[in-house]
């Protein structure tokens, strides 16, 4: 259960779709009467939390569902209790259901790698929230394309869409804001990601193997080194090398 302010703390376009929630009849509080369209505005403020009571280097996920509501669905009508409800109830109940897709989020906080003897250590960054997405489709065995992107709240030089091969959104990664990350009492460079968890799964190919057999041959590696233009990307580097 979230605050309806708590979108105007992401910054959220007045017409983004993530603004349009379900409102309970009888929320628990009523400082809280909307269910959550996103898993960052409840995630964030457990990274609040804990960077409020000392933890300055913290990575934390959640998976879970959302509630996302159609523009123009009807509301759940309010049935009277003592009696079988009709088939007309049933389907005017089943009509108001809002889609409820999985989710999966996480938010970086502070220090990748932490400073000690061997070095200052590294702070995170924009490509470690993406590289978290990237491991769950390959995971998977869900091919993905990445692509700058301007999202809120996500900062709009370091914010990547990412989407299937057919262009389908999967979800968005990157830096946030530093403009809502005050009003979030998060430090500045603070990244997230939040995907959907059902549209990879829908995805995942029919073959994809679930195990693969362990090598009993020592691991042999090759390393490359490019010079292109700077306007080359990586997803496209990457590509030019895998054909």
């Amino acid at each position: 259960f979230v605050s309806p302010s708590a979108h105007d703390a992401l910054e959220l376009p007045d017409d983004d779709a993530r603004r349009r929630a379900v409102r309970l009849a009888n929320p628990l509080a009523d400082t809280h009467p909307e269910l959550r369209t996103n898993l960052l505005v409840t995630l964030l403020e457990t990274a609040r939390r804990n960077v409020g009571r000392g933890l300055g280097d913290l990575a934390l996920f959640e998976t879970g569902l959302v509630t996302r509501p159609a523009a123009g669905a009807p509301a759940a009508p309010r049935l009277p209790l003592g009696e079988l409800p009709s088939d007309t109830d049933l389907a005017a109940l089943h009509a108001a259901v809002p889609a409820q897709p999985r989710r999966l989020a996480g938010v970086l906080v502070g220090h990748r790698e932490p400073a000690g003897w061997a070095g200052p250590g590294r702070a995170v960054d924009h490509t470690d929230a993406i590289g978290a997405v990237l491991r769950v489709a390959n995971a998977l065995g869900v091919e993905v394309e990445v692509a700058a992107d301007e999202h809120a709240p996500w900062h709009p030089g370091r914010c990547a869409r990412i989407s299937l091969a057919d262009g389908t959104l999967v979800g968005h990664a990157g830096e946030l804001h530093p403009r809502v990350l005050p009003g979030l009492e998060l430090p500045a460079r603070t990244c997230a990601f939040e995907i959907d968890v059902d549209v990879l799964l829908a995805a995942v190919p029919a073959d994809a193997l679930q195990a693969v057999p362990v090598s009993s041959f020592p691991l042999a590696k090759e390393d490359f080194a490019f010079i292109v233009d700077a306007t080359v990307t990586a997803a496209s580097l990457r590509g030019a090398v895998a054909e």
